[in-house]
């Protein structure tokens, strides 16, 4: 499935154009700390105090909202229409909802270092990615607010006892090595530990059914010790098969749904959507990224689609996408 084209959207997505969208979201994600300052928001304001979804499949996206991210976060704004396209129709099913949960970094006083959207459909998961305030925070150490996010996606969030939820990770940094019940209770997060453990949180997640995994940014300006560091702190958090180190913002939603796929054990169902639909070198930025997460399919990585004129074949059959 093309992202911007080669499918029928929701008739809410009507006019949605990646161009116009793209340059949209630039302008307005640009202003909307500003904004939110202007309007007196508080921390508070940005954090609801549980969320609650009756689907059997919730799925929750938590990105990075640091300087250091970039367009990262605008990119899947823009792609929304694909997103839940794909979701709903091939991976998690038509009673899909998603909800948001925005990471900053509290240690370093940003303003809005967690922000918590409630479950949606449709038309309304775009509409709640845009409320998330880009602040482009973040301090000068290793670490953003992924355990709190993580702690309030164990304590405030409930789903049906049958439920398969699943959460995404997206960022280039690390946890915090803990959280207290003072920072808990700042964020209206249900504790009655004095401290937990990061580690301990994510094995909360687990235990209660979370599938969890992490879409690394490739880092541009850390050492190689803290790169590494940051790879091996998350690999004991979720597992090096549950990891996808990628290069571009633009394959993220791909990788998403690569990620989707060993969960969903629909891996052959995401190659031959890739390899018919993308360029041979997004086909290889996703794979790249996903390595140790997908299956080895023991063939060629990518399905060459030929016509044959007059005995010979003509050149590959691939339809370039953004």
């Amino acid at each position: 499935m093309g992202e911007t084209s080669d499918y029928t959207p929701s008739s809410y997505w009507s006019g949605h154009v990646y161009e116009k969208e793209k340059k949209s979201y630039d302008e307005t994600a640009g202003r909307s700390y500003s904004e939110a300052k202007k309007k007196g928001k508080k921390e508070k304001d940005l954090v609801l105090a549980s969320l609650t979804t009756t689907s059997k499949n919730p799925f929750v996206f938590l990105p990075d909202l640091t300087g250091s991210m970039s367009s990262w976060p605008g990119t899947l704004v823009v792609k929304a229409p694909y997103l839940e396209h794909q979701l709903k129709n091939e991976y998690l099913g038509e009673d899909m909802e998603m909800a948001f949960i925005g990471v900053g970094d509290a240690a370093a006083d940003d303003d809005y270092p967690l922000q918590v959207m409630p479950f949606a459909k449709g038309a309304d998961i775009k509409t709640n990615l845009e409320k998330l305030v880009i602040e482009g925070g973040g301090g000068g150490n290793i670490s953003e607010s992924y355990e709190i996010a993580a702690l309030y996606l164990a304590r405030n969030v409930t789903f049906p006892k049958d439920a398969k939820p699943i959460a995404v990770f997206v960022g280039d940094e690390i946890p915090a090595e803990d959280v207290s019940k003072r920072t808990a209770e700042r964020f209206s997060i249900i504790m009655q530990e004095q401290c937990l453990s990061t580690k301990e949180i994510f094995q909360e997640l687990k235990t209660k059914g979370w599938t969890l995994f992490f879409v690394r940014k490739t880092p541009t300006g850390n050492t190689r010790n803290s790169n590494e560091n940051v790879h091996s702190t998350w690999v004991k958090l979720v597992g090096e098969d549950h990891i996808a180190v990628l290069d571009e913002p633009e394959r993220i939603v791909d990788t998403i749904f690569g990620l989707l796929a060993t969960a969903k054990d629909k891996a052959e169902y995401f190659y031959e959507e890739m390899e018919r639909r993308q360029t041979l070198a997004q086909q290889e930025t996703v794979y790249r990224a996903l390595k140790n997460v997908l299956p080895d399919r023991k063939r060629l990585p990518y399905t060459v689609l030929t016509n044959v004129k007059g005995g010979k074949k003509s050149a590959p059959l691939l339809t370039h996408k953004k």
